[in-house]
């Protein structure tokens, strides 16, 4: 990292509004949604200190459905956060994609899908039960047709 990342870092983070997200991130992966309401902002403002740390390399986002995902990238985040003995925010907020969802998430053929079963037939045989990495009280189907 030269001179001038390190600066751009810096400045990313010399904002009370971005280091409450950073807090939010500390836990892993969150939805823009699950974001918003612990800043305590207004969700254009946070979608503007979202694409500044983007910009800035410190987070990476990714679409999933309607909702953007958001995780740190950047070692030198955390290890400024670790510094500064700022603690992580506990968002108790749950995504409206997470709330649609049934308590299991089922896979069959390389696909997610909920266990709504609006998403095709039955499977014929589960496979494999495993934990699930995004949703800990939930467990992964592997199903074959």
């Amino acid at each position: 990292m030269n001179v001038q990342e390190k600066i751009k870092l810096l400045k990313a983070l010399a904002d009370e509004t971005r280091i409450k997200i950073i807090q939010c991130l500390m836990d892993g992966e969150r939805c823009a949604c699950g974001i918003v309401p612990a800043v305590g902002k207004a969700q254009p403002t946070v979608s503007q200190h979202l694409k500044i740390l983007e910009e800035a390399g410190i987070l990476e986002s990714r679409r999933k459905g309607t909702n953007i995902w958001y995780k740190i990238q950047s070692d030198q985040a955390f290890q400024i956060m670790k510094i500064l003995n700022i603690p992580k925010i506990e968002i108790t907020t749950v995504c409206q994609e997470e709330k649609t969802m049934n308590d299991t998430i089922i896979v069959f053929e390389g696909a997610l899908c909920c266990s709504t079963g609006i998403c095709g037939p039955e499977p014929d045989k589960i496979l494999r039960i495993s934990n699930n990495p995004f949703f800990p009280d939930r467990k992964y189907f592997l199903f074959v047709r």
